[in-house]
């Protein structure tokens, strides 16, 4: 389930891709295309391999949505997209990648909604250097993920992630270098 979970990160930035600016999906098809098929793979070779133990209805979650998770959210996208920007504009794109990558570390939906923002900036951040800066936050984030996973669930847990999240990140860089 977490590596699905991981699949539907590269559906939603290409949907906050398509909102933000359109224009970049081309760009950005290669690597969210790769990962995509590289993680989703994975993660149904792993589901068929693991032990069928049934949900339980009284499992799943009463409300799929939380008004205080989705301001929260709101209110990080706001303060990266602005943080990045402010970064770019008075210290130029080396802080604009730190800053991308320490975005990444909490979501990398935010970090790349940032990227894609600076797309429209005047001047206009290149495709090349949105793509990288997704796919940066994205990496970042990978690995808080394995961290999380460690601590959640495990050093076993956070291993059996590893080999998925590796296929997956490294996909989406060949993605990009290979057909961007």
């Amino acid at each position: 389930a977490a590596l699905f979970a991981n699949a539907a990160t590269f559906l939603q930035l290409a949907a906050l891709a398509w909102v933000v600016d359109a224009s970049l999906l081309p760009a950005l098809a290669p690597a969210l295309i790769s990962g995509l098929v590289a993680v989703a793979l994975f993660a149904a070779f792993l589901w068929r391999r693991a032990p069928d133990e049934g949900l339980k209805l009284s499992d799943a979650p009463q409300s799929a949505f939380c008004f205080t998770h989705a301001l929260a959210f709101a209110a990080l996208m706001t303060v990266v997209t602005s943080w990045v920007g402010w970064m770019k504009g008075n210290f130029g794109e080396w802080q604009v990648m730190s800053s991308v990558a320490l975005a990444g570390l909490a979501d990398a939906h935010a970090a790349a909604i940032a990227a894609f923002h600076l797309h429209l900036a005047a001047p206009p951040l290149p495709e090349s250097s949105v793509v990288m800066l997704m796919l940066i936050g994205l990496s970042t984030n990978t690995f808080s993920k394995l961290a999380a996973a460690w601590t959640t669930g495990g050093r076993d847990y956070a291993l059996s992630l590893l080999p998925g999240l590796a296929a997956m990140l490294g996909a989406a860089w060949v993605g990009a270098v290979v057909f961007g």
